[in-house]
Protein backbone atom coordinates (compact mmCIF):
# COMPACT_ATOMS: atom_id res chain seq x y z
CA UNK A 1 0.00 0.00 0.00
CA UNK A 2 2.28 2.51 0.97
CA UNK A 3 4.59 1.73 -2.01
CA UNK A 4 1.05 2.72 -4.35
CA UNK A 5 0.64 6.11 -2.23
CA UNK A 6 4.58 6.79 -3.14
CA UNK A 7 3.52 6.14 -6.81
CA UNK A 8 0.46 8.03 -6.98
CA UNK A 9 2.49 11.10 -5.04
CA UNK A 10 5.31 11.08 -7.25
CA UNK A 11 2.63 11.11 -10.28
CA UNK A 12 1.02 13.71 -8.75
CA UNK A 13 4.16 16.07 -8.32
CA UNK A 14 5.17 15.71 -11.36
CA UNK A 15 2.26 16.79 -13.06
CA UNK A 16 2.22 19.86 -10.60
CA UNK A 17 5.88 20.14 -11.80
CA UNK A 18 4.87 19.74 -15.04
CA UNK A 19 1.80 22.60 -14.94
CA UNK A 20 3.53 24.79 -12.99
CA UNK A 21 6.92 23.99 -15.80
CA UNK A 22 4.22 25.09 -18.74
CA UNK A 23 3.04 28.40 -16.48
CA UNK A 24 6.30 29.43 -15.93
CA UNK A 25 7.34 29.27 -19.61
CA UNK A 26 4.08 30.99 -20.59
CA UNK A 27 4.52 33.49 -18.29
CA UNK A 28 8.28 34.78 -18.76
CA UNK A 29 7.63 34.30 -22.64
CA UNK A 30 5.01 36.88 -22.37
CA UNK A 31 7.74 39.02 -19.99
CA UNK A 32 10.57 38.72 -22.49
CA UNK A 33 7.88 39.34 -25.65
CA UNK A 34 9.21 42.99 -26.88
CA UNK A 35 6.46 43.58 -29.09
CA UNK A 36 2.49 44.77 -28.35
CA UNK A 37 -0.20 43.81 -30.65
CA UNK A 38 -0.18 47.36 -31.52
CA UNK A 39 3.13 47.13 -33.42
CA UNK A 40 3.83 47.31 -37.12
CA UNK A 41 6.47 46.29 -39.35
CA UNK A 42 9.37 44.51 -36.67
CA UNK A 43 8.61 42.52 -33.75
CA UNK A 44 10.37 39.46 -32.31
CA UNK A 45 10.40 37.85 -28.86
CA UNK A 46 13.25 36.13 -26.94
CA UNK A 47 13.28 32.88 -24.93
CA UNK A 48 14.76 34.80 -22.23
CA UNK A 49 16.63 37.89 -21.94
CA UNK A 50 18.97 37.08 -19.13
CA UNK A 51 21.68 34.17 -19.70
CA UNK A 52 24.72 33.02 -19.37
CA UNK A 53 27.68 32.89 -21.32
CA UNK A 54 27.75 30.24 -24.12
CA UNK A 55 24.15 30.14 -23.18
CA UNK A 56 21.64 29.79 -26.54
CA UNK A 57 19.24 31.94 -27.06
CA UNK A 58 15.92 31.92 -29.57
CA UNK A 59 14.78 35.10 -30.88
CA UNK A 60 11.15 34.19 -32.39
CA UNK A 61 10.10 36.72 -35.18
CA UNK A 62 6.34 38.13 -35.11
CA UNK A 63 6.85 40.71 -37.63
CA UNK A 64 3.16 41.62 -38.97
CA UNK A 65 2.87 41.67 -43.20
CA UNK A 66 6.04 39.45 -43.22
CA UNK A 67 6.49 37.63 -46.66
CA UNK A 68 7.96 34.02 -46.83
CA UNK A 69 10.64 35.54 -48.66
CA UNK A 70 11.07 39.14 -47.02
CA UNK A 71 15.21 39.23 -45.61
CA UNK A 72 14.83 40.17 -42.11
CA UNK A 73 18.44 41.24 -40.67
CA UNK A 74 19.46 40.58 -37.03
CA UNK A 75 22.15 41.99 -35.01
CA UNK A 76 22.98 40.72 -32.10
CA UNK A 77 25.23 43.24 -30.57
CA UNK A 78 27.99 41.65 -30.40
CA UNK A 79 29.60 42.36 -33.99
CA UNK A 80 27.90 39.02 -35.25
CA UNK A 81 24.77 39.75 -37.62
CA UNK A 82 23.03 37.11 -39.74
CA UNK A 83 19.92 37.60 -42.38
CA UNK A 84 17.39 35.22 -42.97
CA UNK A 85 13.99 35.23 -45.14
CA UNK A 86 10.66 34.92 -43.57
CA UNK A 87 10.12 34.22 -39.81
CA UNK A 88 12.78 31.80 -39.39
CA UNK A 89 13.98 31.69 -35.57
CA UNK A 90 17.50 32.54 -35.38
CA UNK A 91 19.91 31.18 -32.15
CA UNK A 92 22.81 33.06 -30.41
CA UNK A 93 24.91 32.35 -28.19
CA UNK A 94 27.00 35.33 -26.67
CA UNK A 95 30.87 34.84 -25.48
CA UNK A 96 31.22 37.62 -23.35
CA UNK A 97 29.47 38.92 -20.17
CA UNK A 98 27.69 42.61 -21.09
CA UNK A 99 24.52 43.75 -22.28
CA UNK A 100 23.26 43.41 -25.96
CA UNK A 101 20.84 45.12 -27.87
CA UNK A 102 19.14 42.88 -30.50
CA UNK A 103 18.03 44.63 -33.74
CA UNK A 104 15.74 43.34 -35.99
CA UNK A 105 15.26 45.05 -39.29
CA UNK A 106 12.78 43.85 -42.19
CA UNK A 107 11.10 45.22 -44.76
CA UNK A 108 11.78 46.24 -48.63
CA UNK A 109 13.60 49.10 -50.10
CA UNK A 110 12.99 52.25 -47.98
CA UNK A 111 9.93 50.92 -46.08
CA UNK A 112 12.23 49.33 -43.35
CA UNK A 113 11.12 48.60 -39.76
CA UNK A 114 13.49 47.95 -36.77
CA UNK A 115 12.89 46.37 -33.51
CA UNK A 116 15.41 46.27 -30.41
CA UNK A 117 15.47 44.36 -27.19
CA UNK A 118 18.01 44.33 -24.48
CA UNK A 119 19.87 41.10 -23.28
CA UNK A 120 22.03 40.57 -20.10
CA UNK A 121 24.68 38.07 -20.46
CA UNK A 122 26.65 37.13 -16.60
Amino acid sequence: MECMLNLHLNKTIQTMKNKFKNFAILFCATIISSCSTADIGACFNASDNNISVNEVITFTNCSSLQAANQQCNWSFGDGKDTVVLGNAAVKHAYKTIGQYQVKLTTGEGTNLSTHTLDVSVF
